[in-house]
């Protein structure tokens, strides 16, 4: 088979996930298992260093990645920004932070019948939907 060292090279891309080097000696007869160890070696000189990917060698198997050195770049390309949906329990809070602000933790749990918001608020701040503005003037100084 003309090209062999393409051949090999298309079917660890192709198949997506790890692949056994004895099922590609297998499935092409003209391939030896020493045949394939050469073609192996040459892949990993042609994909190493600063190349973009690279191919591992792990328990008998192939498979193609991307490089590590270059993961937090990919990671910030491939991950979606994620929307959520506000909880009816964050939008009660968020409402009433609206309506009565500046207003305490403690004031939005009478306003909520005594049921806590403090998971509530910690999760609107983190998603900067609210903010801290100062301290009111009473005892304990709570956070407005």
């Amino acid at each position: 088979m003309e090209n062999i060292d393409n051949v090999v090279e298309a079917i660890i891309f192709a198949s997506g996930s790890p692949i056994a080097k004895s099922d590609i000696c297998e499935k092409v007869p003209e391939l030896t298992t020493q045949k394939l160890n050469q073609i192996v070696k040459k892949l990993k000189e042609r994909y190493a260093d600063t190349c973009g990917i690279i191919l591992a060698e792990f328990n008998g198997k192939l498979q193609f990645m991307s490089n590590p050195n270059y993961g937090d770049a990919v990671a910030d390309v491939l991950t979606p920004l994620k929307e959520k949906e506000l909880t009816k329990t964050l939008l009660e809070v968020l409402s009433t932070i609206a309506y009565k602000q500046p207003i305490t933790r403690v004031e939005i749990d009478e306003m909520r019948a005594g049921t806590s918001s403090e998971y509530a608020l910690s999760a609107l701040l983190k998603a900067g939907l609210v903010e801290a503005v100062g301290r009111k003037d009473t005892v304990g100084r709570p956070v407005l």
